[in-house]
């Protein structure tokens, strides 16, 4: 290859990189920052606000309703006593209701038992000596009567008999033995005497 033939092809080469160069500077003119695309626009920055409330109650319309206060639950009437704390034994209301029970088979067992004179003892010594006299025949009724005959307090100074398939005179016999063990009884416990005496039993009306 000859040496004018190199140098020509060096000169064109020098020249077609010379145009390239001018070519490259021409476009970069204007366009120093990107554009966005066609038909696309850049998002713009949205601050998030809650919207103003305009239903908002004003004071004076807002209702404090009073804290509720608990109940009071009060305790049921206790209904009437069913046995006797001075004495121990069962009381009238516990006698009316063995009768509502077993009907004709209570009451015709049933004999009032006279102590006297307790009215005039309670009114001279007061109801503890008066009550400490009824408790002592109460607690000796066991061993001068039957062990399933029973003695209730139907009043004050009124003591009621209970004593199954037992007549007047059967009972008669057995206040004797009741007379004679309360007597034992109340000389120990230094109380006055009484006298103890049976008679038909009366249901006091309702």
């Amino acid at each position: 290859m000859s040496e004018g033939f190199t140098t020509e092809v060096g000169e064109l080469l020098f020249s077609l990189q010379a145009v390239l160069i001018e070519e490259a500077e021409g476009e970069g003119v204007g366009a120093s920052s990107p554009t966005a695309p066609v038909g696309l626009e850049e998002p713009s920055r949205l601050v998030a606000t809650a919207p103003e409330r305009t239903d908002a109650p004003l004071a004076e319309e807002v209702t404090i309703f009073p804290k509720p206060t608990p109940e009071r639950f009060l305790p049921a009437p206790l209904g009437p006593a069913l046995f006797d704390p001075s004495t121990g034994a069962p009381t009238g209301h516990q006698l009316r209701r063995e009768i509502d029970l077993r009907g004709s088979r209570v009451s015709a067992s049933l004999v009032a038992l006279d102590v006297k004179p307790i009215a005039d003892i309670r009114a001279e010594h007061g109801d503890a000596i008066a009550d400490g006299i009824l408790r002592a025949i109460v607690e000796a009724v066991p061993f001068a009567f039957r062990a399933h005959d029973q003695v209730y307090r139907t009043g004050l100074d009124e003591l009621t008999l209970c004593t199954p398939g037992a007549d007047l005179s059967d009972a008669a016999v057995m206040s004797l033995r009741l007379q004679l063990a309360v007597k034992d009884v109340l000389l120990r416990r230094e109380l006055p005497g009484v006298i103890l005496s049976i008679r038909p039993y009366q249901q006091a009306a309702a």
